[in-house]
Protein backbone atom coordinates (compact mmCIF):
# COMPACT_ATOMS: atom_id res chain seq x y z
CA UNK A 1 0.00 0.00 0.00
CA UNK A 2 1.00 3.38 -0.79
CA UNK A 3 1.48 5.97 -3.70
CA UNK A 4 3.22 5.69 -7.15
CA UNK A 5 6.38 6.85 -7.91
CA UNK A 6 7.03 10.51 -9.65
CA UNK A 7 8.61 8.42 -12.81
CA UNK A 8 5.20 6.60 -13.77
CA UNK A 9 1.63 6.92 -14.13
CA UNK A 10 -1.29 4.31 -12.48
CA UNK A 11 -4.85 3.91 -13.25
CA UNK A 12 -7.15 1.57 -12.82
CA UNK A 13 -9.59 -0.44 -15.43
CA UNK A 14 -12.44 -1.96 -14.85
CA UNK A 15 -13.18 -5.40 -14.20
CA UNK A 16 -17.09 -5.88 -14.77
CA UNK A 17 -16.72 -9.71 -14.26
CA UNK A 18 -15.54 -9.22 -10.83
CA UNK A 19 -17.72 -6.45 -9.90
CA UNK A 20 -14.91 -3.93 -10.07
CA UNK A 21 -15.39 -0.09 -11.05
CA UNK A 22 -13.00 2.70 -11.57
CA UNK A 23 -16.24 4.88 -10.62
CA UNK A 24 -16.57 2.38 -6.96
CA UNK A 25 -16.83 4.73 -4.24
CA UNK A 26 -17.71 1.90 -1.44
CA UNK A 27 -15.69 -0.94 -0.56
CA UNK A 28 -16.82 -2.78 1.89
CA UNK A 29 -17.69 -0.23 4.74
CA UNK A 30 -15.32 1.83 3.75
CA UNK A 31 -14.92 4.77 1.32
CA UNK A 32 -12.97 4.43 -1.85
CA UNK A 33 -11.66 6.64 -5.02
CA UNK A 34 -12.20 3.95 -7.34
CA UNK A 35 -11.32 0.45 -7.77
CA UNK A 36 -10.15 -2.19 -10.59
CA UNK A 37 -7.21 -3.58 -12.56
CA UNK A 38 -4.15 -1.71 -11.45
CA UNK A 39 -2.24 -0.33 -14.98
CA UNK A 40 1.20 1.06 -14.87
CA UNK A 41 2.89 3.45 -17.71
CA UNK A 42 6.47 5.37 -18.16
CA UNK A 43 10.02 4.78 -18.62
CA UNK A 44 10.77 2.15 -15.65
CA UNK A 45 8.43 -0.39 -17.48
CA UNK A 46 9.25 -2.75 -19.50
CA UNK A 47 8.64 -2.48 -23.21
CA UNK A 48 7.44 -5.86 -24.07
CA UNK A 49 9.23 -9.90 -24.89
CA UNK A 50 12.26 -9.66 -27.27
CA UNK A 51 10.91 -10.70 -30.52
CA UNK A 52 7.70 -11.92 -29.11
CA UNK A 53 4.47 -9.54 -30.27
CA UNK A 54 1.75 -12.28 -29.27
CA UNK A 55 3.57 -12.22 -25.18
CA UNK A 56 3.58 -8.79 -25.88
CA UNK A 57 0.31 -7.98 -26.61
CA UNK A 58 -1.04 -10.14 -23.53
CA UNK A 59 0.35 -7.45 -21.35
CA UNK A 60 0.77 -4.58 -22.66
CA UNK A 61 -2.20 -2.36 -23.96
CA UNK A 62 -1.38 -0.29 -27.34
CA UNK A 63 -0.90 2.77 -25.25
CA UNK A 64 1.66 1.34 -23.59
CA UNK A 65 -0.06 0.30 -20.15
CA UNK A 66 0.87 -2.41 -18.40
CA UNK A 67 -1.56 -4.85 -16.89
CA UNK A 68 -0.60 -6.53 -13.59
CA UNK A 69 -3.34 -8.60 -13.12
CA UNK A 70 -3.60 -7.15 -8.86
CA UNK A 71 -6.82 -5.35 -8.66
CA UNK A 72 -6.61 -2.19 -6.55
CA UNK A 73 -8.63 0.92 -4.96
CA UNK A 74 -7.18 4.51 -4.54
CA UNK A 75 -7.83 5.07 -0.80
CA UNK A 76 -9.28 8.97 0.34
CA UNK A 77 -5.48 9.88 0.99
CA UNK A 78 -4.54 8.99 -1.91
CA UNK A 79 -2.85 5.41 -1.33
CA UNK A 80 -3.07 2.41 -3.87
CA UNK A 81 -4.29 -0.64 -1.88
CA UNK A 82 -4.17 -4.22 -3.42
CA UNK A 83 -7.39 -5.62 -2.99
CA UNK A 84 -7.63 -9.02 -5.12
CA UNK A 85 -6.06 -10.58 -7.78
CA UNK A 86 -7.54 -10.12 -11.49
CA UNK A 87 -8.42 -13.84 -12.67
CA UNK A 88 -9.66 -15.38 -15.55
CA UNK A 89 -13.40 -15.96 -15.68
CA UNK A 90 -15.10 -18.59 -17.59
CA UNK A 91 -19.31 -17.28 -18.31
CA UNK A 92 -21.25 -20.41 -18.82
CA UNK A 93 -24.45 -20.90 -20.66
CA UNK A 94 -26.62 -21.23 -16.86
CA UNK A 95 -24.70 -17.53 -15.65
CA UNK A 96 -22.63 -19.00 -13.87
CA UNK A 97 -18.81 -18.26 -13.51
CA UNK A 98 -15.67 -20.16 -13.04
CA UNK A 99 -12.45 -18.61 -11.85
CA UNK A 100 -10.16 -21.26 -14.42
CA UNK A 101 -7.16 -20.57 -12.70
CA UNK A 102 -8.26 -21.57 -9.36
CA UNK A 103 -9.71 -24.86 -10.73
CA UNK A 104 -6.53 -25.24 -12.70
CA UNK A 105 -3.80 -24.76 -9.27
CA UNK A 106 -6.36 -27.39 -7.70
CA UNK A 107 -6.53 -29.98 -10.57
CA UNK A 108 -3.54 -29.66 -11.52
CA UNK A 109 -1.89 -31.34 -8.09
CA UNK A 110 -2.90 -34.64 -9.30
CA UNK A 111 -0.45 -37.66 -9.23
CA UNK A 112 -1.37 -38.37 -12.86
CA UNK A 113 -1.22 -34.88 -14.61
CA UNK A 114 1.42 -32.76 -14.91
CA UNK A 115 -0.15 -29.48 -16.89
CA UNK A 116 -3.77 -28.89 -17.40
CA UNK A 117 -6.14 -26.46 -18.97
CA UNK A 118 -9.44 -25.64 -18.33
CA UNK A 119 -12.16 -24.37 -20.89
CA UNK A 120 -15.70 -23.08 -20.93
CA UNK A 121 -17.98 -21.63 -23.31
CA UNK A 122 -20.90 -19.88 -22.93
CA UNK A 123 -22.58 -21.48 -25.20
CA UNK A 124 -21.91 -24.88 -22.80
CA UNK A 125 -22.74 -25.58 -19.14
CA UNK A 126 -19.92 -27.58 -18.17
CA UNK A 127 -16.25 -27.57 -18.43
CA UNK A 128 -13.36 -29.36 -20.28
CA UNK A 129 -9.53 -30.06 -19.82
CA UNK A 130 -6.38 -30.29 -22.18
CA UNK A 131 -4.22 -32.46 -20.07
CA UNK A 132 -0.25 -33.20 -20.69
CA UNK A 133 0.30 -35.96 -18.10
CA UNK A 134 3.03 -36.62 -15.80
CA UNK A 135 4.44 -39.10 -17.95
CA UNK A 136 6.37 -41.12 -15.48
CA UNK A 137 3.44 -41.63 -13.44
CA UNK A 138 1.70 -42.45 -16.45
CA UNK A 139 4.31 -45.19 -17.55
CA UNK A 140 4.04 -46.59 -13.76
CA UNK A 141 0.52 -46.64 -14.24
CA UNK A 142 0.43 -48.57 -17.51
CA UNK A 143 2.81 -51.41 -16.16
CA UNK A 144 0.53 -51.66 -13.30
CA UNK A 145 -2.95 -51.63 -15.21
CA UNK A 146 -2.25 -52.20 -18.94
CA UNK A 147 -1.73 -50.13 -21.96
CA UNK A 148 -5.02 -48.59 -22.51
CA UNK A 149 -5.21 -45.03 -23.01
CA UNK A 150 -8.62 -44.64 -23.04
CA UNK A 151 -8.61 -46.57 -19.34
CA UNK A 152 -5.81 -44.12 -18.32
CA UNK A 153 -7.67 -41.26 -19.27
CA UNK A 154 -11.07 -42.16 -17.40
CA UNK A 155 -8.59 -42.65 -14.11
CA UNK A 156 -7.35 -39.19 -14.60
CA UNK A 157 -10.62 -37.84 -15.04
CA UNK A 158 -11.76 -39.91 -11.73
CA UNK A 159 -8.28 -38.57 -9.86
CA UNK A 160 -9.26 -35.05 -10.41
CA UNK A 161 -12.62 -35.26 -10.14
CA UNK A 162 -11.93 -36.70 -6.80
CA UNK A 163 -9.29 -34.26 -6.05
CA UNK A 164 -12.09 -31.31 -7.02
CA UNK A 165 -14.70 -32.68 -4.47
CA UNK A 166 -12.11 -32.66 -1.47
CA UNK A 167 -11.00 -29.02 -2.11
CA UNK A 168 -14.59 -28.18 -2.69
CA UNK A 169 -15.39 -27.16 -5.94
CA UNK A 170 -19.24 -26.90 -6.77
CA UNK A 171 -20.76 -28.89 -9.64
CA UNK A 172 -20.24 -26.39 -12.25
CA UNK A 173 -16.22 -26.02 -11.71
CA UNK A 174 -16.21 -29.74 -11.76
CA UNK A 175 -14.17 -30.49 -15.09
CA UNK A 176 -16.46 -33.27 -16.62
CA UNK A 177 -14.95 -34.01 -19.74
CA UNK A 178 -10.73 -34.11 -20.59
CA UNK A 179 -8.43 -35.04 -23.78
CA UNK A 180 -4.66 -36.30 -22.39
CA UNK A 181 -2.03 -35.43 -25.12
CA UNK A 182 0.95 -37.16 -24.88
CA UNK A 183 2.74 -35.86 -28.54
CA UNK A 184 4.19 -32.74 -26.99
CA UNK A 185 6.33 -33.66 -23.90
CA UNK A 186 4.97 -30.50 -22.58
CA UNK A 187 3.70 -26.87 -22.89
CA UNK A 188 6.31 -24.56 -23.13
CA UNK A 189 7.43 -21.04 -25.08
CA UNK A 190 9.30 -23.08 -27.71
CA UNK A 191 6.10 -24.77 -28.43
CA UNK A 192 4.10 -21.42 -28.61
CA UNK A 193 1.90 -22.44 -26.20
CA UNK A 194 3.27 -20.70 -22.60
CA UNK A 195 4.89 -17.68 -21.70
CA UNK A 196 8.19 -17.15 -20.74
CA UNK A 197 6.81 -16.84 -17.42
CA UNK A 198 5.24 -20.43 -17.97
CA UNK A 199 1.90 -18.90 -18.31
CA UNK A 200 -0.63 -20.43 -20.56
CA UNK A 201 -1.23 -18.86 -23.52
CA UNK A 202 -5.11 -19.73 -23.66
CA UNK A 203 -5.98 -18.03 -27.13
CA UNK A 204 -3.11 -20.59 -28.37
CA UNK A 205 -4.45 -23.45 -26.47
CA UNK A 206 -7.68 -23.34 -27.29
CA UNK A 207 -7.26 -22.48 -31.19
CA UNK A 208 -4.48 -26.03 -31.09
CA UNK A 209 -7.44 -28.45 -29.27
CA UNK A 210 -10.23 -26.95 -31.17
CA UNK A 211 -11.52 -30.15 -32.65
CA UNK A 212 -10.45 -32.09 -29.02
CA UNK A 213 -12.71 -29.71 -27.40
CA UNK A 214 -15.40 -29.79 -29.90
CA UNK A 215 -15.62 -33.28 -29.48
CA UNK A 216 -15.62 -33.43 -26.15
CA UNK A 217 -18.92 -31.40 -25.68
CA UNK A 218 -20.41 -33.99 -28.21
CA UNK A 219 -19.60 -36.05 -26.03
CA UNK A 220 -20.82 -34.74 -22.74
CA UNK A 221 -24.13 -34.06 -24.98
CA UNK A 222 -24.36 -37.75 -25.99
CA UNK A 223 -23.54 -39.46 -22.78
CA UNK A 224 -26.55 -37.14 -20.79
CA UNK A 225 -29.05 -38.09 -23.24
CA UNK A 226 -28.90 -41.64 -23.50
CA UNK A 227 -28.63 -40.99 -19.32
CA UNK A 228 -32.08 -39.17 -19.77
CA UNK A 229 -33.27 -41.70 -22.53
CA UNK A 230 -32.94 -44.12 -19.60
CA UNK A 231 -35.29 -42.44 -16.89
Amino acid sequence: MGGPLPVGEVCLSDVPDMGYFHTDVIHGDNRCDGRGEILVRGPNVFSGYYKDPQATSEVLTSDGWLRTGDVGLWQPNGQLAIIDRKKNLLKLSQGEYVAVEKVENILGRASLVNQIFVHGDSTEDFIVGIIVPNFEARHAWLMINGDNHNVFEQAVLKEIQELGISHGLKGFEMVRRIHIDTTLGEWSPKNGLTTPTQKLKRTELRNKYKSEIKKMYAQGKESRGSILSKL
